[in-house]
């Protein structure tokens, strides 16, 4: 019918940039956990754009995990047939990784980094949504002294690392909201709720407003599992990292929030742990390394705030594509 196929790809590039060359990587690197030890600290070098990340940060289904699985089969055979399309969308601005867009520029025709997908959507103010007075009790608090903590909804935090979790916050002493499901809640260690509630150095709620929140001067930092809409809305608002990720592209994205943007930091081992938390909240939040983390994370927001507005790459890509959609 000479319908045009515009495939949008709302995860990291970086994770879709392997995924793209998933064949080339399993030749070289293998499969499974003794590819994953022989090679998983080597870096990506033979990819275009991959060079700074280790075999270790690709993304569940290319050499570890389930490969066979039936997801990672449909990526597998997407990655193939991508090139066919007339026009690949990418939830990315320009310039937030010049490799990835040499990379996806060379490879397609038509290259539209069209996001953050979050702000281009965004029709006005909104009514906010704020049942659990988020907002109202940031407000209390001093500009970036906030820990904010959010794993998603499909996430679920270990038992033993939610038990360190609690405790490293307890111990730091920093002010935080931790929105975490009322199931969770239960698994907390016993007192630790009325004990923050005592002293009023912590909030912790079923749901919170993410973007409200973090758009909110006193938030410092950002405890997240490093899901690509977390890690774009973290941009957009200015706010560092302070990553545990735990599958998919988790760990693509820990990489680059850590090592390549130097916008935050990963926990020690990948994992919650008591003395692991408070070091991170302690550079983060009070350290020298931390301020370069958010004046970095705050150079990215200004290039994502040019880039969403009129005449901004994303606000003139979009406009691109809704000319190609619409043949006009």
């Amino acid at each position: 019918m000479g319908v045009k196929w515009v495939p949008v790809w709302p995860g990291g590039p970086q994770a879709l940039l392997a995924h793209l060359h998933t064949d080339l990587i399993r030749e070289i690197v293998g499969v499974g956990d003794e590819a994953l030890k022989t090679y998983g600290d080597k870096s990506i070098d033979f990819v275009p754009g991959l060079s700074q990340y280790h075999a270790s940060d690709l993304p569940e289904g290319i050499i570890v995990g389930d490969v066979q699985s039936s997801f990672s089969t449909m990526l597998h055979q997407m990655a193939h047939r991508l090139p066919n399309s007339t026009v690949i969308v990418l939830n990315t601005i320009q310039g937030l990784d010049s490799t990835v867009d040499s990379f996806f520029t060379q490879k397609f025709t038509n290259y539209f980094p069209t996001g953050p997908f979050h702000l281009l959507n965004s029709t006005g103010p909104e009514p906010l949504t704020d049942p659990y007075d988020c907002l109202s009790w940031l407000d209390q608090h001093e500009p970036s002294t906030v820990a904010y903590i959010s794993v998603g909804t499909i996430v679920t935090i270990p038992p033993s690392e939610l038990t360190s979790l609690a405790n490293g916050l307890a111990t730091s002493g920093a002010p935080f909201i931790w929105s975490l499901n009322e199931k969770t809640q239960s698994l907390l260690p016993p007192g630790f709720i009325d004990k923050i509630n005592e002293t009023g150095k912590g909030k912790i709620v079923p749901w919170a407003p993410q973007i409200s929140v973090l758009g909110h001067t006193a938030v410092g930092v950002f405890v997240s599992h490093c899901g690509y809409n977390s890690v774009m809305e973290s941009i957009a608002a200015g706010v560092p990292i302070l990553c545990r990720p735990f599958f998919g592209d988790h760990m693509t994205m820990a990489r680059a929030i850590s090592h390549i943007w130097k916008i935050g930091i990963a926990l020690d081992g990948m994992a919650f742990t008591e003395q692991g938390v408070v070091r991170a909240l302690e550079v983060v939040l009070k350290g020298e390394e931390g301020r370069k983390m958010r004046d970095k994370v705050r150079e990215l927001k200004d290039m994502v705030n040019i880039a969403v507005s009129q005449e901004g790459s994303s606000w003139d890509n979009l406009k691109r594509l809704v000319k190609i959609v619409c043949r006009c």
